[in-house]
């Protein structure tokens, strides 16, 4: 199973190696930050499969803050150098601890100076372990008597 902090980590390195974009990342909204940096936000939904499978969507939402320049503006080239540089290092999988996960679709807006950035993981997962309460006896053997009727 991939945890959230290898997600995070997989996050991170997408924003800072991959797409080379030397940044402060918050996980938890920060008020006080002041320079250029990034607010992450995940929305994770699982479907149980059962025996331990599962089916997770995890929606990803980057929220960049760009500090205004001398002149109290804000550039949207910036932002838009952010959003070619994000869309190449999402192009078809982003290494998330030891798998490959495919972004599929992406999509970016500008609005009150705030560029959000963000699109789904989804991967299917298991539980490496199932809980007591899930580990059931199975069936050994299984008899049948079947009667044809006329």
């Amino acid at each position: 199973m991939i945890k959230y902090a290898d997600i995070r980590d997989g996050l991170c390195d997408l924003i800072r190696e991959r797409a080379g974009i030397n940044i402060n990342i918050f996980f938890n909204f920060n008020s006080e930050a002041e320079d250029n940096y990034v607010y992450v936000r995940l929305r994770p939904a699982r479907t149980d499969l059962g025996w331990g499978d599962f089916e997770r969507k995890i929606r990803v939402d980057f929220q960049f803050h760009i500090a205004p320049d001398g002149f109290a503006e804000i550039r949207t080239s910036d932002y838009y150098e952010i959003i070619d540089a994000l869309d190449v290092a999402t192009l078809h999988s982003i290494p998330i601890a030891d798998r490959w996960i495919v972004v599929q679709d992406t999509s970016a807006i500008i609005f009150d100076n705030i560029l959000t950035y963000s699109f789904q993981l989804e991967f299917s997962d298991y539980w490496h372990e199932l809980p007591e309460r899930d580990k059931a006896e199975l069936m050994k053997h299984l008899h049948l008597n079947l009667n044809e009727e006329e």
